[in-house]
Parts: structure tokens; sequence; C-alpha cells
């Protein structure tokens, strides 16, 4: 596995733990940061989404999930 996989991989476990955590920002900026490696996941978009749903951030949460 690579340098940049590896660090992929946890920046994936730190946003889903910020997530659980409720820290929504942290977890917002963590999707973010995999979705300019992947700009296609689904499932990144769906996630920062939902954060920004729970942050009552409507705009930004339709962005990542229409």
């Amino acid at each position: 596995m690579t340098f940049l996989r590896r660090r992929g991989a946890g920046i994936e476990r730190d946003a889903y733990a910020a997530m659980h955590r409720g820290a929504l920002t942290q977890a917002s900026a963590h999707f973010g940061l995999l979705l300019d490696r992947q700009p296609k996941n689904a499932t990144y978009h769906y996630m920062r989404g939902l954060a920004h749903k729970y942050l009552r951030d409507w705009p930004t949460s339709l962005e990542h999930n229409v």
C-alpha cells in the first residue's frame, strides 16, 4: 500500500470518527479532502451532505446529495 493510499484510509477513518462524535465541521473537512482525491465517490458526497444537513447548511447539503 502506498503512502498516499494509507493516508487516505486515515482521513476516511478520521472523517467517520468525527461524524460519530458529532464533530460535523471537522467531518465535512475530512470528507472534502477525500472528495479532492475521489470527486465522483457517491458515499463521500452523501456523508459530506449529511454532515451539512445536521449543521442545517441546506445549500451545501443539497449540493452533495442531489
